[in-house]
């Protein structure tokens, strides 16, 4: 363990180099007082040290601090950070890994000043690549001989206590302590580790357990030995990333940086207090949660609520994109062709040739999406509620004083404190089962006077003096009106029955196509009881049945998917409420493929009209026509087939037994008379098949020719 022991002092080094660039970074208060000029922005994912102060003074000056912030329902913030500058400006600003894709893809700078820009940013990178990439490679954790033998040739001033110069050649026996620590043995490996400099003196060899301490000549091993340290104190904190925002200019100026992030929603919640209605007091708080690492402190604070479209695109990552290999331009091999950009070009007054339309100069615009001027707000409501403005097809609400919320705290802020039109009413739900009693919802019928858009939120009403219940509204804009429920009314019961039939309304024939038209009627009847000594205003939600009409009764109200009515239930009395619907419906139907049986049926149905069932029974005479021929050329067709069959049978027998015996001469006679038949049953079939042709072009034209 000696020559580890003497070895030691840089590796102290190093250790007292992060240590007190960690204290750097995390020992700075968090506060909104800064440093009066160029100073780090202190967003909420992190707090990060601020550079050096310019030489312009206090009273030219202002803090770069975050004075804007908006929270978006839809689950990201709007921050901006604002200050007076002068000259050159470094700004850093720490965000955490998951919100850097925001970063880049919404930061802004607003600096009319600036005569140049640039934001830089860590490659996000495995630490151990990002070192191996600096002239000293600190990856994997190397000793002090592993760190000097990569880097033979560099010019080093070793103190052995006394000052040595010289190139670096080798490092040897670094073996020999690492078998040292593997065998956990003291016995004696050589000399242990030592460097090797070629001096002006000759070679020399140095042990690493006598050196106290060595410097590089090359300033740039000095420099990427500085950026190792850093990056290797940076990534202690794997979740968090600075940007240095780098602002070249010459004057005093003011200088915004806003940019879109992931943040905890904001959400709304209201109390409802029934006691005055129909004017009803009705309070609603945003509930605010700071769940970042720095404190708001005196911020303009905005809560928007809408839906944005918002999506993360992977920004951070370096991508490379996979190019083909191109095979050498020898014989038989074609060359990959390239092709000049074309310019924008136009005729000079003399015609005589083109010349290159000349770019305009850039002119100093606002950065987009920065606000440099507080947003213009009507008078408040009062003192503290905030006063709601559309902004691009959202709503916002903007306090009017200053805001304060601690880090990894929550607030419960007044959002609004008006009186709603309210009218209390039962309700009884589109989702109820049908032939089951259930009892209607109590709730009420709330109607927005206010000139503000409401976020969808929870509501707890109070009735009489104590709490009734709890209910739920959607977003709620200006001049609209929302039910809510709250609780069931055990004294009223309901339920709903179903009775749908398809009725025929007319039959029409042409062209051989029977049209039924149906109509689909959808009848449900509601029945509801009162058993309260009190007259109950209730509403009736009605599921819509798609593709349908409503016949009666006239809603009070629809919606997309349900109509409304409205009624009054009397006490102690039963009530029934119809409500019908149809849509209508039709077949189709070609009469020449119906088998007889469905023909038969359709000129009997009692709901097609009389004029259409006669001439279908008119159909059916003709078809029963058809079908008789088609019944008795069938039959003659079998027989012959029959007679054949057997006559060949006699002739298989004739030419076994001859036909000179008396069994010869019996079959010879009946070979004849099934000559006979067959001749018989040949004309039959030819009158038989005449028949069957009738009656089918009898059927077919009768079919073609009705006309209802």
């Amino acid at each position: 363990m000696k020559h580890l022991r003497h070895s030691l002092p840089f590796l102290k080094l190093v250790v007292l180099l992060v240590f007190i660039t960690s204290v750097s970074l995390y020992a700075q208060p968090i506060q909104e007082e800064l440093n009066p000029t160029p100073v780090s922005a202190l967003p909420p994912a992190a707090v990060a040290p601020p550079p050096a102060a310019s030489a312009a003074s206090t009273s030219e000056t202002s803090p770069f601090v975050l004075n804007k912030l908006a929270l978006f329902s839809s689950g990201v913030g709007f921050f901006e950070h604002s200050g007076i500058m002068a000259n050159d400006a470094e700004i850093v600003l720490a965000f955490s890994v998951d919100a850097i894709n925001d970063v880049l893809k919404s930061l802004a700078v607003s600096d009319l000043g600036s005569r140049e820009r640039t934001i830089v940013y860590p490659v996000d990178q495995p630490l151990d690549r990002a070192l191996q990439s600096l002239k000293i490679d600190l990856s994997g954790n190397p000793s002090v001989a592993r760190i000097l033998n990569g880097l033979k040739g560099e010019e080093v001033d070793v103190y052995a206590p006394n000052l040595i110069s010289g190139r670096i050649i080798a490092v040897e026996g670094e073996d020999d302590l690492l078998l040292r620590y593997a065998t956990g043995t003291t016995g004696n490996y050589g000399i242990g580790p030592a460097v090797t400099l070629y001096t002006n003196a000759g070679i020399k060899v140095i042990r690493l357990s006598e050196v106290l301490g060595f410097a590089f000549r090359n300033q740039a091993i000095n420099d990427d030995l500085n950026r190792a340290l850093d990056l290797i104190m940076a990534s202690s904190n794997t979740n968090t990333r600075n940007l240095t925002i780098q602002l070249k200019g010459n004057t005093t100026r003011k200088i915004a940086i806003s940019y879109v992030i992931p943040a905890a929603i904001w959400k709304a919640s209201y109390r409802l207090d029934l006691v005055e209605t129909p004017n009803a007091a009705f309070q609603g708080w945003a509930i605010v949660d700071n769940d970042s690492d720095m404190d708001w402190n005196n911020i303009q604070l905005s809560l928007v609520t809408g839906r944005p479209v918002s999506f993360i695109q992977e920004l951070y990552a370096p991508y490379h994109v996979n190019r083909p290999i191109v095979p050498l331009a020898i014989a038989g091999t074609a060359e990959p062709a390239t092709y000049e950009s074309g310019s924008v070009i136009s005729m000079n007054d003399e015609g005589a040739g083109y010349t290159a339309k000349q770019a305009p100069e850039p002119q100093a615009a606002r950065a987009p999406g920065v606000r440099t001027e507080a947003l213009s707000l009507n008078a408040a409501i009062d003192l503290i509620t905030p006063q709601g403005q559309d902004v691009a097809e959202q709503f916002e609400y903007t306090f009017p004083n200053p805001v304060s919320i601690p880090r990894q705290q929550s607030a419960m802020l007044p959002l609004v404190e008006t009186r709603l039109e309210v009218t209390k009413t039962l309700i009884f739900p589109a989702t109820a089962l049908h032939n089951r009693t259930i009892h209607p919802l109590v709730g009420a019928e709330l109607v927005n006077k206010t000139k503000l858009t409401l976020p969808a939120g929870p509501i707890t009403v109070y009735d009489a003096g104590t709490y009734a219940g709890d209910a739920l509204v959607d977003f709620f804009p200006s001049n609209e009106k929302r039910l809510i429920s709250y609780g069931e009314d055990l004294a009223t019961s309901g339920s709903v029955s179903v009775n749908n039939s398809s009725p025929i309304t007319t039959v029409t024939i042409g062209q051989g196509v029977m049209t039924i038209n149906r109509s689909q009627d959808f009848v449900k009847t509601y029945t509801f009881k009162n058993a309260s000594t009190e007259s109950k205003r209730l509403v009736i939600e009605h599921p819509i049945t798609s593709g349908a009409r409503l016949v009666s009764p006239t809603y009070t109200e629809r919606t997309d998917t349900v109509y409304r009515f409205t009624l009054t239930l009397t006490p102690g009395q039963e009530l029934s409420y119809e409500v019908k619907e149809e849509r209508p419906a039709y077949e189709r139907i070609t009469l020449g493929r119906l088998q007889p049986e469905s023909l038969l049926s359709y000129s009997t149905n009692g709901e097609i009209p009389a004029e259409a069932r006669t001439s279908l029974q008119r159909a059916v005479e003709l078809r029963q026509a058809l079908d008789n021929a088609n019944t008795s050329l069938v039959a003659l067709r079998t027989e012959r087939e029959r007679v054949v069959t057997e006559q060949q049978r006699v002739r298989e027998i004739l030419s076994v037994v001859g036909n000179t015996g008396p069994q010869g001469e019996e079959y010879l006679r009946r070979l004849v008379s099934y000559e006979n038949v067959l001749d018989s049953l040949s004309e039959q079939i030819k009158n038989a098949e005449q028949t069957q042709r009738t009656a089918q072009t009898r059927y077919n034209t009768y079919l073609a020719n009705l006309t209802l």
